[in-house]
């Protein structure tokens, strides 16, 4: 029985479609250029001199936060904000967003890569 060639040439497009999808996919999932993380574009919002409200309206509640009185006696508050990316390793980065008097002074950011830690349960009689 032979086999008709337009089948053979209709199956070999439906096969480089396929393949195409998947490095597509795979360029996709690595390349920063396709960075889809909503924290960023948010992060690009905050301009100096904005207030607390208006941060937290803009990025919703911090993961954590801090405050302390420095020298001069003004009440400093951080908010931190973390978002994770997956391109060819993993990592996260943590913003840290300085408040004095409850007005940004400064947008801080700390890269750390997410490193696999291995846990044993051991199990005693």
């Amino acid at each position: 029985m032979t086999q008709n060639p337009n089948f053979t040439t209709t199956r070999i497009r439906v096969i480089l479609v396929i393949v195409l999808s998947f490095c597509l996919s795979v360029a996709y999932a690595k390349l920063p250029l396709f960075d889809t993380n909503p924290l960023y574009a948010k992060i690009e919002l905050i301009k100096p001199g904005m207030s607390k409200y208006e941060v937290k309206s803009i990025l919703k509640q911090p993961y954590k936060l801090s405050f302390y009185t420095n020298d001069k006696q003004d009440y400093v508050e951080e908010l931190f904000y973390k978002a994770v990316y997956i391109y060819y390793e993993n990592f996260y980065i943590t913003y840290r967003i300085v408040f004095v008097n409850d007005k940004v002074t400064a947008l801080l950011q700390e890269e750390n890569l997410y490193k696999d830690q291995k846990i044993e349960v051991v199990k005693k009689e």
